[in-house]
């Protein structure tokens, strides 16, 4: 075996003993942590998974949580999982992209999605100054007629001129979420969320969550 070979298998070696050593301490920690009712799927997808879903995060909507309530989600990806770990309540997700839906779905059936339909583009979200220029998305009644302790705004992906803006969603956060509930906005960075939240919420965040990008998090009224 020549040098650089041997190298590169005695870093990848040490590299694979350093995760291990830090992966046990942590998903004997996540253990701990999760609710006693939480099915065991859910932990093991989130340990395994991407979490996408920043600890600062994780640990704000958790400390909520604990007090009751129940959580509405915009979008569903590979961070699914990771809110599920969360609390053994039922979460609800909206989701307006069937594919992402459909295999959300087939990874654990009995999760609530429900379909939307946006009609905004990325592109206009910049060009919106009130309120009532927002089009109204619509969420089914079983959505619609409930308290939401949690409203987190992670949909549509809106991150091409082309794409779906998120005015929509952030509009509905505000209907949605229960006197005193928070909603989180994803990604306040993008000029045009910031700009949305701007016209939506008329104040800047109450919270900031930072763990590399953004998590905006506005008290509802």
């Amino acid at each position: 075996m020549n040098a650089p070979r041997m190298l590169g298998d005695w870093v990848s070696r040490r590299l694979r003993a350093a995760a291990n050593a830090i992966a046990g301490p942590v998903a004997r920690a996540v253990w701990r942590r999760a609710p006693k009712r939480l099915p065991r799927p859910a932990l093991l997808d989130y340990i395994a998974g991407d979490r996408q879903v920043p600890l600062p995060v994780l640990r704000y909507v958790k400390s909520v949580l604990e007090t009751g309530g129940e959580m509405l989600i915009f979008g569903v990806g590979q961070d699914t999982a990771a809110w599920e770990f969360l609390t053994s309540r039922p979460i609800v997700f909206l989701e307006n992209e069937e594919e992402r839906r459909a295999t959300a779905l087939a990874a654990r059936p009995e999760r609530e999605i429900h379909r939307v339909e946006y009609t905004t583009r990325h592109a206009d979200d910049l060009t919106i100054e009130q309120l009532s220029e927002i089009p109204v998305v619509k969420v089914p009644a079983a959505v619609e007629d409930r308290d939401w302790r949690i409203v987190v705004v992670d949909g549509p992906r809106g991150w091409r001129p082309e794409s779906h803006g998120r005015s929509s969603s952030i509009r509905a956060s505000i209907d949605l979420a229960s006197g005193g509930g928070s909603i989180l906005v994803y990604d306040y960075d993008r000029p045009s969320i910031r700009h949305i939240c701007d016209v939506v919420f008329g104040k800047t965040p109450d919270v900031r969550l930072e763990s590399g990008y953004t998590v905006a998090v506005f008290q509802a009224t």
